[in-house]
């Protein structure tokens, strides 16, 4: 009874829901109903208001990239053609993040980054000045007008970390003394060399080459290259003007060996004459420096570095919340910690007026020695001469208090300002001969009055903003460069090539205009983008001249993976040879498969029956029947060949390892002092390319590492810890 009871139970229960299952089902068929309705009358009121892409109005470029959208969405993946504007549009997003570029993928119909690569792969950007940055830029001055060809040249140097980097593409060793055409040495590289161009009418500026240095390139070495690069940007269309560089020995060493001095700031190229200068911020720091250490005596009148400690002791005795006349000084730019006498701002704010007008009235107050007023007069001084030589906007807002901070013009009065200052600079006594800012700010001030009849006489210049005649641009290159791929302060010579190259075609597509429009619709745009494509998608390779005289400055821990002669190897060498050559064979069956080259290669006895292979046996995976696993071991001839082949490697590398198309050169000497052990094995001319192109490929990767170990190994400064230990 019970379980009639619970059927019928059952029964009811399953009767209600199906009950409610069925209003439930009424119900949202009623909701369909209505919206199917709805959709219906929508469909109505839109018939005959179809909106087409021909009907958007606003930017070209945003209904060309909806075009080259929609069409690439018909495509597979893998049959996807971008045009040329969709591949200068791929680049330029690429370079602005490629995180962005990432997420933007995922939406959009965008090449992939390996395609990116390889478009950019063609293009020569190697050291000297046969790269295809001028062939580009040269397109560009086609449409500049004559004022604004006018340009200026800045070179300068950047501390890079010392590596080796084998380029398979290139087929040399990255992170050695490498000056283009030149030349290369064998010493490793730690400066990188920068040129870079620069409008002086019009803000646009451009890098052009690179090179790579050992500590310092040599005087004689880089006014050739100046030479070289002003006589290429002429052979374009460009009017060098100005060259300028910091005040280090290698710059100093160069205007010299062209023929510069402080009177006569100036060198003539076919009929054409370029001022040289130094970079004034460069000048300002080496005053504060030379401050520092020595009074500077002017007249008998001594300024001395005490009287800035005394203000600032001073202002420090308001406390941190009280009022202060120079609120900006601190403790960093009094005692000049590490790296500190390398920031620009720390000395343009202690020789500046409000550090000037403090001490004077210190003086007024009879809290500081009346000495001191000689101080605040050289300090307000050489504020007013940076101001003159930073001039930014064409009228200054500030000229009541900075009339020197306005561009150059006819009535401006730099001139008579400046040559003031040369008479004022002249009269400077320090008790130190190894000073040569003193000559440095004479030179460059003489450079700029010149410049300036120059270009007002000659290419109608009304104005002039004296601070397009620095090195600032290139100097937030060098920052750009470091913060690529995170913050590397210190990057080795592959990486600085990378990022340069990066920054060199992002400027080329930096977007011109208003609504960030990188490109317009006329037909000189759309050759420039056909060229820069050709040249990209271009496989030519520029000639290079010979190497300059060998030194040898390879680390002495290398000497015996460099040595020339072979020594014998022990019973673990030779074990680790046996098991290279079975790898070997391991890479070269994976795309020749021919039985004959298998028969004089690969051993088939699985027996364990030489000393020499004991490696592979430990190493091998355990196989029923097979000592070796599925190791591959080679026959006694083949193990004889990679021997060889290892010796002669070790001998060329160590005489080597400079040169261009170091591979290439290597297995040409390989396949030279082989031949007995080539003609033993009979092997396919197929197989012997790719064995020569695996090994040789493998030990160069394997060289470099093993020199990079040695060079860290070295004992050398932390720059980031002593950056931090100074906060």
């Amino acid at each position: 009874m019970k379980l009639k009871k619970q059927v019928r139970q059952l029964k009811k229960n399953l009767s209600q829901q199906r009950i409610r299952h069925r209003q439930k089902l009424y119900k949202q068929s009623w909701k369909v109903k209505d919206i199917a309705c709805k959709l219906e009358k929508l469909t109505e009121k839109l018939k005959g208001k179809e909106t087409t892409l021909a009907d958007i109005k606003g930017d070209p470029q945003l209904l060309s990239f909806l075009q080259s959208q929609i069409r690439l969405s018909k495509a597979r993946p893998k049959g996807r053609r971008y045009t040329h504007r969709d591949k200068i549009f791929a680049i330029s997003l690429y370079y602005q993040g490629p995180k962005s570029y990432r997420h933007q993928y995922k939406i959009f119909h965008l090449p992939c980054k390996r395609s990116i690569e390889r478009w950019l792969q063609g293009m020569n950007f190697d050291t000297g000045f046969g790269c295809d940055i001028f062939s580009i830029l040269q397109k560009r001055v086609e449409k500049m007008t004559e004022m604004e060809k006018v340009c200026v040249l800045l070179v300068d140097e950047v501390s890079l970390k010392e590596g080796l980097h084998y380029n398979e593409t290139t087929d040399k060793l990255d992170g050695l003394e490498d000056y283009g055409s030149c030349g290369r040495t064998n010493k490793v590289a730690n400066q990188g060399l920068v040129f870079m161009v620069r409008g002086l009418s019009t803000n646009w500026k451009q890098p052009l080459a690179y090179f790579f240095a050992r500590d310092c390139t040599p005087g004689h070495c880089l006014a050739q290259l100046i030479k070289r690069c002003i006589q290429k940007l002429y052979s374009i269309g460009l009017v060098v003007k100005v060259c300028i560089g910091d005040q280090g020995v290698g710059n100093r060493g160069a205007f010299a060996k062209l023929g510069v001095t402080v009177d006569k700031p100036y060198a003539d190229f076919d009929n054409h004459r370029v001022f040289f200068m130094y970079d004034p911020p460069h000048l300002l720091k080496s005053i504060r420096n030379t401050l520092h250490s020595h009074n500077i005596n002017i007249d008998g009148k001594i300024a001395k570095w005490d009287h800035i400690v005394k203000y600032y002791d001073l202002e420090c005795r308001r406390g941190n919340v009280g009022l202060r006349a120079s609120h900006k000084l601190t403790e960093k730019h009094i005692k000049l910690p590490p790296f500190s006498k390398m920031a620009v701002a720390l000395a343009a704010q202690v020789l500046s007026r409000s550090v000037a007008t403090g001490i004077t009235t210190n003086v007024s107050c009879n809290e500081m020695e009346a000495e001191a007023a000689f101080t605040a007069d050289f300090c307000f001084k050489m504020d007013e001469l940076f101001d003159s030589v930073n001039s930014r906007l064409k009228i200054n807002k500030e000229k009541c208090t900075k009339p020197m901070k306005s561009a150059v013009n006819a009535d401006s009065g730099h001139v008579e300002f400046w040559k003031e200052k040369i008479e004022w600079l002249k009269s400077w006594k320090v008790d130190s001969s190894q000073i040569q800012c003193i000559q440095g700010w004479i030179l460059s001030l003489n450079a700029l009055i010149m410049l300036w009849d120059d270009i007002r006489l000659h290419w109608g210049f009304s104005y002039l903003l004296v601070a397009r005649c620095n090195q600032d641009c290139l100097e937030n290159l060098f920052s750009v460069i470091r913060q690529k791929g995170g913050c590397n302060e210190n990057p080795q010579c592959n990486q600085f090539r990378n990022s340069l190259k990066a920054a060199v075609v992002d400027r080329f597509l930096r977007p011109v205009g208003r609504n960030c429009r990188f490109l317009s619709d006329d037909d000189n745009d759309e050759e420039f983008i056909t060229y820069l494509l050709e040249l990209t998608n271009s496989t030519t390779k520029s000639v290079r001249k010979e190497c300059l005289p060998l030194t040898n400055d390879l680390p002495s821990t290398s000497a015996a993976m460099c040595s020339p002669t072979p020594a014998p190897r022990s019973l673990s060498e030779e074990n680790v040879l046996v098991y290279t050559c079975g790898y070997l064979c391991h890479k070269i069956f994976k795309k020749h498969d021919c039985n004959k080259c298998k028969a004089a290669m690969v051993n088939n006895d699985q027996d364990l029956s030489d000393p020499r292979q004991l490696l592979c046996y430990y190493r091998a995976a355990e196989v029923e029947g097979k000592d070796f696993g599925l190791l591959q071991i080679a026959t006694a001839a083949f193990i004889e060949l990679i021997s060889k082949f290892d010796y002669i490697f070790k001998a060329q590398f160590h005489m080597l390892h400079h040169s261009r198309k170091l591979g290439e050169s290597i297995k040409g000497q390989m396949r030279v002092q082989t031949l007995h052990q080539q003609q033993i094995l009979q092997l396919c001319p197929s197989t012997l390319d790719e064995l020569l192109e695996v090994f040789v490929r493998m030990r160069l990767h394997h060289a470099v590492k093993h020199f990079n170990k040695t060079l860290r190994s070295t004992k050398r400064k932390n720059r980031k810890h002593l950056k931090l230990s100074h906060l």
